[in-house]
């Protein structure tokens, strides 16, 4: 959606609005399931903008790993999805929607070279708006449902550079009316369909055309309708407002025009020093105390934009203390605004991270007391924060905070700890963050206790009181609410408990010692892989892929300085038979259009942030620590292939994930997933079988 457009248009100044979202993205609605179907959040979003209607075509779903990247194998799913009427289907519903609408303009996405869905929707599109304004075309349409001819005037494609754009949308230009900006009013409905990260604003461009049937203009229309650079959409298009096709407008005066025009001004200001100055590491520690000037006399909701968008650029460069302080800010200035429900569950998963903990702590070296100022700063702030929500009697977490040592006090103790005591220090740190985090929960109990009995909270806390040693706390939160999500995560730790308990394997895996090193060559030949259990991918239920008896499996085995994991996987007809390409090889490769696998590593089982580890048929490998793409691990990777299969062998250093060397008692959570470009996944645990409350399945080190 252009929500730049529909932000200044539909909701600044009344034109009606409606949106076609013509695949159904399976991966979005599955992503995303906790927040709603696709099209509720889509319709969702449309109407945060001022907009009427959003529909998705449930025709027309998107299933195949990277399906969306070839026309041919594309065509080829949805003729099946339509039982080889795709071309008449597709045109139908569009030429239909169009009659129902009415729209004066319609406005579409000008495809990338790789973008099969973009390629088949816009070249539909294109005809189906031809076809709309013929009354020979689809006469069902009017006598089965009075849908009449309708002839569109105008068609508007958005483009990804300004240069041949007749018409661009600034983020910054001001909407009176709704006393907002382009982009504060945009981004209350982009962020219902987009993660609340990347929120930078950015020009939309258009290009403006005839309607396909009216591609040889006569006449005056010409005039009306080839615009030059600068214009708006409705040049030359008259629309009365208070009408079918635009809403009554809200009277506004001269002042509150050029208040609102000076608030931009100010904004787009701040902006520029931001850009300026956000990879110079002094200068990007000073805008959030410039940022506080610059928010006086701004509503809420614009002022509170600023400081998430900074956060943004902290999170995007790995800036974390910069991006801590920031959402700290949002919560203790804007306690009121949805920001602030967001900078709560991002800090919380950020303090609970075993992943992020360690990798904020490991390369700390000699500098270890360096940043305990700012520290205790932002605790001071956070205890401030849970004061003023008010106490709780029945609140467990406040007793957890009564009964364990003051955070205060770890902060002076870290502060006084010898920088060279780097170890010392990482532990300290890590019981400060876990503190903190339990400290966050209460908070968000006493906020938002709705927010506080998801998953998305739920899980962390657990984890993070877990690290803590309050297993009691934990116990008397699930008791308190019986249908709390604690309840079958507590439920599964007891059974990881239980020494000796045979485990389901489905769900359940085992990492074994091994009592010697694999040699790296993608044979698989090693005792220790003999005496590894094997994990079974299981194929997606819905495409079904036939391996000739064959099937996919991974190894997994330690010993005190790596994580060792072995594959050995069936080929796929058709597919790209590259075998290993070493020389050059780098991180974060892009691996698409490769038969390649995910493993997802969860330290500390709290179920939202782990290691994201990819690596192809190729040997080529693509990482991340939960936001955190610049994480770059040392990994030793060897792979080996004939026609009927490839393997794989990659050995990870402990010390690239945790502190602590794992032994008998420890457990991760992990899945696996193989992706096989146009065909099918696989993976482990089986995907009917992961749901929204557990996860992924369970390693334990033995």
């Amino acid at each position: 959606m252009p929500f730049n457009a529909l932000a200044k248009y539909a909701g600044e100044n009344g034109y009606r609005a409606v949106s076609l979202i013509v695949p159904r993205w399976e991966s979005l609605d599955r992503d995303r399931d906790a927040a709603g179907p696709l099209e509720r959040r889509a319709n969702d979003a449309l109407l945060a903008v001022g907009g009427q209607s959003a529909e998705v075509g449930w025709r027309l779903p998107i299933t195949l790993p990277e399906v969306d990247r070839s026309v041919d194998r594309l065509t080829e799913e949805w003729q099946k999805h339509t039982e080889g009427r795709m071309v008449e289907i597709v045109m139908s519903d569009f030429v239909a929607q169009l009659r129902q609408w009415r729209p004066s303009i319609v406005v579409l996405d000008r495809p990338a070279n790789d973008d099969a869905v973009g390629k088949l929707v816009f070249s539909a599109a294109q005809r189906a708006i031809s076809a709309a304004a013929n009354p020979t075309r689809y006469p069902e349409h009017e006598q089965l449902g009075g849908l009449g001819p309708w002839r569109v005037e105008r068609v508007c494609v958005q483009v990804s550079s300004k240069d041949s754009a007749k018409v661009t949308i600034d983020p910054f230009e001001p909407l009176p009316r709704l006393k907002s900006i382009v982009h504060e009013f945009a981004t209350s409905g982009r962020s219902m369909l987009f993660p609340t990260i990347h929120r930078v604003p950015q020009r939309e461009c258009f290009e403006l055309d005839l309607p396909p049937e009216a591609s040889e203009p006569t006449g005056s229309k010409n005039a009306v309708i080839q615009l030059t650079a600068g214009r708006e959409f409705w040049t030359g298009i008259s629309l009365p407002t208070n009408s079918e096709a635009r809403r009554a407008l809200l009277s506004m005066s001269e002042t509150e025009i050029e208040k609102q025009r000076e608030l931009a001004i100010r904004q787009r200001n701040f902006r520029g020093i931001v850009d300026r100055h956000l990879d110079q590491p002094d200068r990007a520690a000073q805008l959030l105390a410039e940022l506080r000037g610059a928010l006086q006399g701004l509503p809420k909701s614009q002022a509170v934009l600023q400081l998430v968008q900074l956060a943004d650029d902290h999170r995007r460069r790995g800036q974390w203390e910069l991006a801590e302080a920031t959402q700290i800010e949002i919560i203790n200035r804007y306690p009121d605004e949805p920001a602030a429900a967001e900078s709560m569950l991002w800090l919380l998963r950020f303090w609970s991270s075993e992943e992020m903990s360690w990798q904020r702590s490991r390369h700390v070296g000699l500098q270890a007391g360096q940043i305990t100022t700012d520290r205790t700063a932002l605790l001071n702030k956070l205890q401030q924060l849970v004061e003023s929500a008010g106490q709780q009697l029945d609140d467990p977490l406040a007793v957890a905070r009564a009964t364990t040592p003051d955070l205060k006090n770890d902060v002076t103790a870290l502060s006084s700890l010898p920088s060279q005591d780097s170890m010392q220090w990482r532990q300290q740190a890590e019981q400060v963050w876990l503190r903190q985090a339990v400290q966050l929960a209460r908070l968000i109990r006493q906020r938002n206790r709705t927010l506080f009995d998801t998953p998305h909270v739920q899980f962390p806390l657990a984890s993070a009181l877990r690290r803590s040693g309050m297993n009691t706390v934990l116990m008397q939160l699930a008791q308190d609410d019986p249908t709390s999500p604690l309840t079958e995560l507590i439920s599964k730790e007891t059974l990881l408990a239980q020494a000796g308990t045979e485990q389901p394997p489905t769900q359940f895996a085992t990492c074994m010692r091994a009592a010697s090193r694999p040699q790296l060559d993608g044979l698989l030949s090693d005792d220790c892989w003999r005496a590894a259990k094997e994990i079974r991918l299981v194929a997606d239920s819905r495409t079904p892929t036939e391996f000739n008896g064959s099937y996919s499996f991974v190894l997994l085995t330690y010993d005190h300085q790596f994580l060792y994991i072995a594959a050995n996987i069936p080929r796929v007809a058709g597919l790209p038979t590259d075998g290993p390409r070493y020389p050059g090889r780098k991180h974060d490769a892009d691996l698409t259009g490769f038969d390649r696998l995910t493993f997802s590593l969860d330290v500390n089982r709290d179920f939202a942030t782990s290691y994201h580890i990819h690596v192809d048929q190729r040997g080529q490998v693509a990482e991340q620590c939960w936001e955190d793409a610049l994480w770059n691990p040392q990994l030793f990777v060897a792979v080996d292939a004939e026609d009927s299969r490839w393997r794989l062998e990659m050995a990870i250093p402990l010390q690239e994930l945790t502190n602590a060397v794992p032994n008998g008692t420890t457990n991760w959570a992990v899945s696996i997933t193989r992706t096989i470009p146009l065909t099918s996944t696989e993976t482990w645990p089986a995907r009917q079988e992961v749901t929204a409350q557990v996860g992924p399945g369970i390693m334990r080190f033995r």
